[in-house]
């Protein structure tokens, strides 16, 4: 969900997005999901336009979204974040804690779907 989130405020809102994960492996898996999807869009909205422009297209978007292990530095001058990690109640906790001590704290949204947000902000009390 976090590279989906990504694509489309790089693609369509044209917003400065940083791409936060655990592991380089997992952000080149976010990469290649990005890239696959826009490779769909392109080749539907771009019907008219040679292979070459639509690969450029993909590119320009994929190469638009810094990647980046480093949590403190994915936040450091963010006006906004958008938390889409599993649904495991430590390891939101965990990082929203985490998050908390290296952000502005009212940058910090959550997308939670099951998770209840109390439980989830209790390490920021």
């Amino acid at each position: 969900m976090g590279a989906g989130i990504a694509q489309v405020l790089a693609d369509v809102g044209k917003y400065n997005v940083t791409l936060a994960d655990v592991t380089d492996k997992a952000l080149a898996n976010g990469q290649g999901i990005i890239a696959k999807s826009l490779s769909r869009i392109a080749k539907k909205k771009m019907a008219d336009k040679s292979p070459e422009e639509q690969e450029q297209f993909v590119k320009s978007v994929v190469d638009s979204i810094h990647v980046t292990t480093d949590a403190a530095k994915a936040v450091e001058s963010t006006d906004l974040v958008i938390e889409a990690i599993i649904e495991n109640m430590k390891i939101k906790k965990d990082f929203g804690l985490r998050l908390w001590r290296e952000s502005d704290p009212y940058a910090t949204r959550r997308r939670t779907v099951v998770l209840s947000l109390i439980h989830i902000s209790e390490p920021t009390r």
